[in-house]
């Protein structure tokens, strides 16, 4: 894999808190103790075995596997949708959309809420808790891109991307619901959502095709 480095290694390139943090929140919490509150807080036990803390993430514990499971097991829009619909079939859909040079990108855009969970877009738009929330899911990003070889910060074309399959699903997967976000209009292709073990596999097939040995 083409991942570089230890830990250590990221923090020169890491987002200071600020930069997503507003102005008031900073004024009223203690950045200082809340990472290093972060970077003690207890680890979750991952498919694979592995111990890794959701909000101080080491790439050693990293395991694309634990990845695939976690996505594949985690439902979009916090389970309102009409049936269960994968964060994994999510990205598998960014993924084919676009150009091959960014196909890895889309496909571990939210590789970071295997470990975080699908936040829901309000609650991540909102002050206060979005804002921390946001701040932790950078810092893992920025962990796994590094862990996988991707540039840094995400390409706008997956934001893009993301945005039309976004679209796609809120028509495909809702009784009701708009035409597309904006100005953004769906994907012809209707989805038809697949079960978790596809989802799976999908996802794991995905990886091993874009990820350079």
């Amino acid at each position: 894999m083409r991942g570089r480095g230890s830990k250590d290694s990221l923090l020169a390139s890491r987002l200071h808190p600020e930069d997503l943090l507003s102005p008031e929140l900073c004024a009223t919490v203690d950045l200082q103790a809340l990472l290093a509150s972060w970077s003690t807080a207890a680890p979750i036990r991952t498919f694979t075995g592995r111990s890794v803390r959701p909000l101080d993430i080491d790439p050693v514990t990293l395991d694309i596997v634990d990845i695939a499971h976690g996505l594949s097991n985690l439902c979009r829009f916090s389970g309102q949708c009409r049936s269960f619909y994968s964060v994994a079939e999510h990205s598998v859909r960014v993924s084919r959309i676009l150009p091959e040079s960014l196909a890895l990108w889309g496909l571990l855009h939210d590789a970071a809420e295997a470990y975080l969970v699908d936040f829901p877009r309000p609650l991540k738009q909102s002050r206060g808790l979005g804002q921390l929330y946001k701040l932790a899911e950078t810092r893992a990003m920025q962990v796994i891109a590094h862990k996988y070889g991707l540039p840094w910060p995400e390409p706008a074309a997956v934001k893009r991307a993301d945005e039309v399959v976004l679209a796609t699903e809120l028509r495909d997967l809702f009784v009701l619901a708009p035409p597309g976000i904006g100005a953004v209009m769906p994907l012809v292709e209707v989805i038809v959502p697949w079960p978790p073990e596809v989802a799976f596999r999908e996802f794991s097939h995905s990886f091993q095709q874009l990820m350079p040995p």
